[in-house]
């Protein structure tokens, strides 16, 4: 386990440790989408337990594409302060910090976006939600949001930002041929479907230089046999690298959900289960390791040294993910460095449940139980 408290340099930036906490929204901000005390001290609580870099949740570039009605927002120049409250919090305790940029898209709800969600083609995610199909203009649009919501997180003292282009949301989508049945240069090979991620990569270095370090989470399997594979997320890396990408988080969105069968294009979780083996994701985060020169974060139940030691010295990834192991324990990091059992997560996967419900709860962590 020591090996994965050494130092890690990522695109000139000193990480203290290889573990990251992977961004998990928390519906602890607003209906406006505003920062709240309660979301701060949320990632107190983690930066001061001994994680080596935080990802902050999703930071929605646009209201249109909020992922819950409390969805956290990065949409207007307000927000710069109180994000930057949050970056000085993580900084202080010698944590680099990442802020998550993402559009919900097709999963978004019109109950809480109060207009129809988007779409890269005219295909619901939910089939009980209709969803508008995204003009070339509106495409523009969407890419300067996420470039203009780079430039805030610049402004807020962020050391990069992650384009979350995983788990179905609008950026996903265009990755997913499930998802993606559009005939211009924005569908069809994984080039194309890749354009609008690459055009935003492209767009906030023309902006900020190497200023910010950029990342791209994806997934590295989709489920069903019309999903994204193996290879394409292979291929995909290959892109988001020359692209201009400084790191790679490697997900996927393969985990069934029985009772979103015959309800969703996509019926899965991005969240394994308690009776998933643990580092269920860690091959897909190999086989892209092996084709690409930049850093790699895998996740995905890793938070069994038995697993998490191995895949660091057999070269499968550089950086570690850890989501609900630092939602049960934000202090994790520093009980395992010390010898101590942390509090673990038991899988329930009751805090996504939470989070739709208005807030995230845990079934383990005391301060995070349902009231």
């Amino acid at each position: 386990m020591n090996l994965l408290f050494t130092p890690f340099t990522l695109a000139g930036k000193e990480l203290k440790n290889r573990f990251v906490f992977t961004p998990t929204t928390t519906s602890f901000a607003t209906d406006n989408a505003e920062v709240t005390a309660k979301l701060a001290d949320y990632y107190r609580q983690r930066a001061e337990g001994g994680v080596g870099t935080v990802i902050m949740e999703p930071g929605v570039v646009d209201p249109r594409g909020k992922l819950t009605p409390q969805s956290m927002g990065i949409f207007t120049e307000e927000s710069v302060a109180a994000l930057g409250g949050i970056t000085k919090i993580c900084k202080d305790n010698g944590v680099a910090v990442f802020i998550q940029l993402a559009h919900s898209g097709p999963r978004g709800r019109a109950a809480f976006l109060g207009e129809m969600p988007v779409s890269p083609s005219a295909i619901p995610f939910f089939k009980d939600e209709p969803v508008y199909e995204l003009s070339k203009e509106d495409i523009g649009h969407v890419v300067e949001s996420f470039v203009t919501a780079a430039v805030r997180a610049k402004q807020a003292g962020y050391d990069g930002v992650e384009l979350h282009a995983a788990h179905g949301y609008l950026l996903s989508s265009f990755l997913s041929p499930i998802m993606n049945r559009r005939t211009d240069e924005y569908g069809g090979s994984n080039a194309n479907r890749a354009k609008i991620v690459v055009d935003i990569l492209k767009g906030i270095r023309e902006k900020l230089g190497n200023d910010l370090i950029l990342g791209v989470r994806f997934n590295g399997k989709e489920y069903g046999d019309q999903g994204l594979d193996t290879a394409d997320a292979i291929e995909l890396a290959g892109i988001f690298e020359a692209a201009g990408a400084d790191v790679l988080h490697v997900s996927a969105l393969e985990v069934e959900v029985p009772s979103l069968v015959g309800v969703a294009a996509i019926p899965a979780t991005s969240a394994p289960g308690k009776d998933h083996q643990h580092g269920s994701f860690l091959d897909y985060a190999r086989q892209v390791k092996k084709t690409v020169k930049i850093p790699v974060i895998a996740v995905g139940k890793l938070n069994h040294p038995e697993v998490a030691v191995p895949a660091k010295v057999n070269g499968d990834c550089d950086l570690v993910g850890l989501g609900r192991s630092l939602i049960a324990d934000p202090n994790w990091p520093n009980k395992v460095k010390q010898g101590l059992l942390p509090d673990q997560c038991i899988y329930c996967n009751s805090c996504f449940k939470g989070i739709a419900r208005g807030g995230l709860i845990c079934a383990v962590n005391k301060e995070l139980k349902a009231k």
